[in-house]
């Protein structure tokens, strides 16, 4: 972190509060944090340290020891160096918005959750949030992660295996330097034993953020979440203790849920307008914001209709595989809800797991709107409902990885982004894009309810999420869907696949992404 900027951007608003508070001729005011600092407002809009959120402060009004001063300090040191990593990326690809911005919606998600819950947020979370893309940012494993992708497209499969070894190794690595940047955090004023307790929630913090990330040398999207939702129960060689299983999942499903909601425009285009403004400002607030955020652009881009649906689907196996690890619980845990760290860790997993599953049919139902604005659309609404209810009275979306778009999604989710987009190109293929969403949509909701354990996939009797009291380990279960394995099993050669779907050679050249989408309907 270059701390002369930091000094000279913080002397530069001071110089200019006067001229900018409480609102500026071009719409923003410069307003005063905590410890010294200081931050922008646009139109309402938050540029500044996460740690002067409202609900960052009213964390503490709730919560009042959830973080000590040695781990307040840590947390705004490795924010202040998350920040400068992330401003080279650019603007947000859909939103416009400055990179740090997703890191910064991250932990008011994360808040947000902890305050539905009622489970205070600790040390590793928040660092959990801050550093999460951190590896995947990362330019020497972007440069890895290319090289990888283009020789999985060529078929190289002698050079994918070795640049497969070398991104571990890198990973490793990075996730050592991320561990001793966050020691060389910790005050020398520290004492002896609190030091020790430090260093191992920055080691469990440090392994949090990159088994929250994923890397597709490892395993493709869709298989992936298995082991980021399901860590603890895996072989006897590979448990971990169920607080970092709890940790990660609610790390996960508050990253799942701000990226849904970035599908475009995320503030109003006024205020986008205002902040593009601020940033592009000769005066020295514009200075200060480009030094710390880097750039935003005044406008969203926001993606197709394709490409939404592929969000959503990403969220099924997350939902599915939260579920088999809440159902295989000893029940125990979940009926001393409020007796240990463990058990609140397990409610704040279980909430935010319901908050994705609402995001993600907020998510769908705004795509089903996308689509019935077309005419052809329009044609087959009614069809499709008399469909829908069709398959409600069996068991279609208990097995929607069997036969149903799970299981089609699962293949073309490495398509690339220009293909899914084609997605959208032909009425054929925007009906199908709609019976798909309105089929995910009813799993998704069967996801939002617990079921009797002798009838785990039958009509929902309780749906107890809302309220912990409602919920009975020993009579209730979460839904789940079958054939999930089945299908992992099926796909043995998935990154031939990948070749097949990406390589100019094998169809997938720009003049024939109309003919390839097409082909998806065979």
């Amino acid at each position: 972190m270059d701390l002369p900027i930091v000094r000279r951007g913080l002397e530069f608003l001071t110089q200019s509060l006067g001229r900018y508070s409480p609102t500026s001729a071009s719409g923003y005011s410069v307003q005063d944090g905590q410890q010294g600092r200081k931050f922008v407002v646009v139109d309402g809009y938050h540029i500044g340290s996460i740690f002067d959120r409202e609900s960052f402060q009213e964390s503490f009004s709730r919560f009042p020891d959830w973080l000590s001063g040695a781990e307040y300090e840590i947390a705004q040191r490795f924010e202040d160096s998350t920040r400068e990593a992330a401003k080279s990326l650019g603007p947000r690809r859909n939103s416009g918005l400055h990179a740090f911005s997703h890191i910064d919606r991250n932990v008011v998600e994360a808040l947000r959750n902890s305050k539905l819950a009622n489970v205070p947020l600790d040390f590793m979370i928040l660092l959990g949030h801050t550093g999460h893309d951190r590896p995947e940012d990362d330019a020497e494993v972007q440069i890895l992660n290319e090289g990888w992708r283009s020789a999985t497209i060529e078929g190289n499969h002698e050079k994918r295996e070795a640049l497969t070894v070398q991104l571990q190794e890198t990973i490793s690595r990075k996730r050592d330097e991320i561990r001793t940047e966050l020691m060389g955090y910790i005050p020398p004023s520290v004492r002896a034993s609190k030091r020790e307790d430090l260093e191992q929630s920055i080691t469990g913090a440090a392994h949090l953020i990159f088994g929250v990330t994923r890397f597709p040398d490892r395993s493709p999207y869709p298989f992936s979440v298995g082991d980021q939702y399901r860590r603890f129960d895996v072989a006897p060689s590979a448990k971990e203790h169920p607080d970092v299983t709890f940790r990660r999942i609610s790390i996960k499903n508050a990253d799942r849920n701000v990226n849904m909601r970035e599908t475009g425009q995320l503030v109003r285009p006024v205020t986008q307008r205002g902040i593009y403004k601020a940033f592009n400002d000769t005066d020295e607030t514009g200075q200060y914001l480009r030094e710390m955020y880097g750039t935003v652009r005044d406008h969203a881009v926001p993606m197709s209709g394709a490409e939404r649906i592929r969000m959503v689907f990403e969220s099924i196996l997350p939902l599915h595989h939260a579920s088999e690890t809440f159902n295989e619980l000893p029940p125990y845990i979940l009926g001393t809800l409020r007796a240990s760290r463990t058990a609140a860790l397990q409610w704040l997993a279980i909430v935010s797991t319901r908050e994705m599953g609402r995001a993600t049919l907020e998510l769908s139902d705004q795509v089903i709107g996308f689509y019935e604005k077309f005419p052809e659309i329009a044609r087959i609404k009614h069809t499709v409902d008399d469909e829908i209810r069709s398959k409600q009275r069996g068991n279609f979306y208990g097995g929607l990885t069997i036969y149903g778009p799970a299981r089609d999604w699962m293949v073309w989710d490495p398509l690339p982004r220009k293909v899914i987009q084609s997605l959208d190109d032909h009425p054929e293929l925007r009906q199908q894009n709609y019976r798909h969403t309105r089929d995910f949509r009813e799993a998704i909701l069967g996801f939002l309810r617990t079921y009797g354990v002798n009838a785990p996939n039958s009509d929902g009797r309780v749906t107890p999420l809302d309220d912990v009291d409602q919920l009975d380990p020993e009579k209730h279960k979460f839904f789940t869907l079958e054939g999930v394995e089945a299908l992992r099993s099926l796909m043995p050669n998935y990154w031939q696949h990948v070749a097949d779907l990406n390589s100019p050679n094998r169809g997938l050249s720009s003049s024939r992404y109309k003919g390839i989408a097409r082909s998806l309907l065979m």
